[in-house]
């Protein structure tokens, strides 16, 4: 038996690198096989056409879009879950996750019924609906999946065991990429094939969840035997998650509304945006995995009442943050050309200046580093404001800055200046550099120490 306190979730000291580290980067491994799965998509996708290839870019993102709410909603579960288990409540532990899972039942209705009807109306007027609308509605439909996933996967990582989501993610992406390859260039099925490929993927996890989840030695330890739904179990749900999942919607609307204004900026501008989003795709797991780990080390130690730990694993996360956005600098500046070209077919040429889209390419790549470091600071933060039930200020910030520091500022550039895809980038990165300002300035009220008043002087 482990002499270790319950939020102690690995052998390293509290708050530490270490104990980051040792969670975050098995969480990276699981995020770096998605990141490969969209990379793959696109790839493959590319090799038929630039249309479809921007197809997926535009529906994958509007895709997140729809599913962003419940998807939050759904993530909220590893903050109580990894309350339950600092406070040494592990019976109760699987309670959140079953809220999820009977919430993403509810939502089978709604998302087999909203795909096709939303497809029609966000692609309606982009000129390429029809790989849009193929990528986009069997995603959709399958939207119910994607949300009991990520409350597996919030379970798992809330209690430490954050090597379950890795081998289930690797699983199932090295699955999706190999029937990607054979449905879009075999079976010639295009982006629905490359959306097929997603949703079978996503089914062979939850059946890896799953199969863990509801053993013997789970449903003795950990109680994922009591199916029950609990009203007193949503109740924080709502609270935390809703201001969460709002604040979300907020910020893909805005990136929504950024893909539509720079698909209608000319085919270079968005090949130029496509190709360097997908650099953000393929590394943002990173970022993902890095703040995953924060919040459960964040979630555990505040339910143990120990608040005191939490400016040291804040700290370990903005240290190992700068460290890995280092290292995606050293690796991307000098190959750059090179992770274009995969994407340079014949077809490709005939159609588009490839110098044009290089060079705004590798213009932006500075700025994008920029707004990766910032992104993952301001991610490492949400955790502590999810853990606090603080998401309502969260949700504040984001209504104000995703439209007049990004995309107001970013419309004004593109219609009225004729603003190139590099000069977005520009902008992205102070946005994300005044989010984080926001956020740092809110963790610093709020941890301010009381100042002692002096005593009143003895009559």
């Amino acid at each position: 038996m482990s002499s270790r306190p319950s939020y102690q979730l690995t052998r390293y000291d509290v708050g530490s690198v270490s104990e980051v580290w040792s969670l975050s980067w098995p969480l990276m491994l699981a995020y770096f096989s998605q990141a490969m799965m969209f990379f793959v998509d696109r790839l493959v996708l590319g090799r038929v056409s630039v249309s479809a290839m921007n197809a997926a870019t535009n529906a994958g993102c509007s895709f997140w879009g729809v599913l962003i709410i419940p998807f939050v909603l759904a993530a909220t579960g590893e903050v109580f879950v990894g309350k339950y288990h600092g406070e040494a409540s592990l019976a109760k532990t699987s309670r959140p996750t079953w809220q999820v899972i009977w919430f993403s039942l509810a939502c089978v209705p709604f998302f087999a019924l909203a795909a096709p009807l939303l497809a029609q109306y966000l692609f309606a007027s982009t000129g390429n609906s029809t790989n849009e609308s193929a990528y986009f509605i069997p995603l959709c439909m399958a939207s119910p999946l994607f949300i009991m996933s990520v409350g597996f996967s919030g379970f798992f990582t809330g209690i430490g065991k954050t090597k379950h989501v890795t081998a289930s993610s690797v699983i199932a992406n090295v699955a999706n990429i190999l029937l990607a390859i054979y449905f879009v260039l075999y079976q010639n099925m295009g982006c629905r094939g490359a959306a097929l490929a997603g949703v079978i993927a996503q089914s062979m996890q939850l059946v890896y969840y799953a199969s863990i989840f509801f053993s013997s030695k789970y449903r003795k330890e950990y109680g994922s035997g009591c199916w029950n739904f609990s009203t007193t179990e949503c109740k924080p749900f709502i609270s935390v998650g809703g201001p969460s999942a709002i604040s979300k919607q907020i910020e893909m609307a805005a990136h929504m509304t950024f893909m539509q204004i720079m698909a209608r900026s000319g085919l270079e501008n968005m090949t130029a945006l496509t190709l360097a989003w997908n650099i953000l795709l393929l590394t943002g797991f990173f970022i993902d995995a890095l703040s995953k780990g924060a919040g459960a080390v964040i979630s555990n130690v505040v339910g143990a009442k120990r608040d005191d730990l939490i400016p040291r694993v804040l700290w370990a996360g903005i240290k190992l943050q700068m460290l890995l956005t280092g290292l995606l600098a050293l690796m991307l500046i000098p190959f750059a050309r090179q992770f274009i070209e995969l994407y340079i077919t014949a077809e490709t040429r005939a159609h588009l200046d490839i110098e044009l889209v290089c060079g705004m390419v590798q213009k932006s790549l500075g700025w994008l580093l920029i707004f990766y470091l910032f992104d993952g600071f301001s991610w490492i933060f949400f955790g502590y404001f999810a853990a606090k039930s603080d998401t309502k200020y969260v949700m504040y910030v984001n209504a104000i800055m995703n439209w007049a520091a990004y995309v107001g500022p970013i419309w004004i550039a593109v219609n009225y200046f004729g603003a190139a895809s590099d000069t977005a980038w520009i902008i992205m990165a102070f946005y994300n550099v005044l989010m984080f300002s926001c956020y740092f300035v809110r963790y610093k009220l709020k941890t301010r120490a009381p100042q002692e008043v002096a005593p009143e002087a003895s009559a």
